[in-house]
């Protein structure tokens, strides 16, 4: 058989010292544990503001030299294809058909031959023009390769401020 005992209530003023201090370890536990999770974030972070201040003009370098190195880069190839081109042209006026070609674009004609000169053509039907379906083609890709990089260029450009580049100037061709 079992015996109970019947506790009274206690009044919080009637209560001892030992049951308080019972109550308030729980309550201290968690203000330490808030307080520890709190160092821990401002120290992550602290961190990470640090690696940041301390990386972010190297990785702002890298970025700007890469950006240069790739605008020269272009320049190299668009120059590199203009001396293709003029090489051609050369290669091609070494040859009497060259020279003969190259004389009539300016109206010369050979001995006992008339020149005529015809206007009213379209355009369209020059072969010197590329058909209408390829030269949109080619014009559609360009576009869709710089709206693919036009965005994350765009972002990177402003957050490490870097000035828009200048457009180069048209080298001269004395052929075209």
């Amino acid at each position: 058989m079992k015996i109970f005992k019947r506790t009274e209530q206690i009044k919080p003023e009637e209560q001892s010292e030992e049951s308080k201090t019972k109550r308030a370890k729980p309550r201290q536990r968690r203000i330490r544990m808030a307080l520890s999770s709190l160092i821990i974030v401002c120290g992550v972070s602290l961190c990470i503001a640090f690696a940041f201040y301390a990386l972010y003009p190297a990785a702002r370098d890298y970025y700007i030299a890469s950006v240069k190195v790739n605008s020269l880069q272009n320049e190299l190839d668009a120059v590199n294809a203009r001396n293709e081109k003029i090489e051609e042209q050369i290669a091609m006026l070494k040859t009497p058909e060259g020279i003969e070609d190259r004389a009539r674009l300016f109206g010369w004609t050979k001995a006992g031959e008339q020149a005529v000169n015809i206007t009213g053509l379209p355009l369209e039907t020059s072969s010197t023009v590329l058909p209408p379906d390829v030269a949109q083609g080619a014009a559609a890709n360009k576009t869709e390769l710089a709206e693919e990089a036009r965005w994350w260029t765009d972002f990177l450009d402003a957050f490490f401020a870097v000035p828009k580049p200048e457009p180069p100037e048209k080298p001269y061709d004395p052929f075209g």
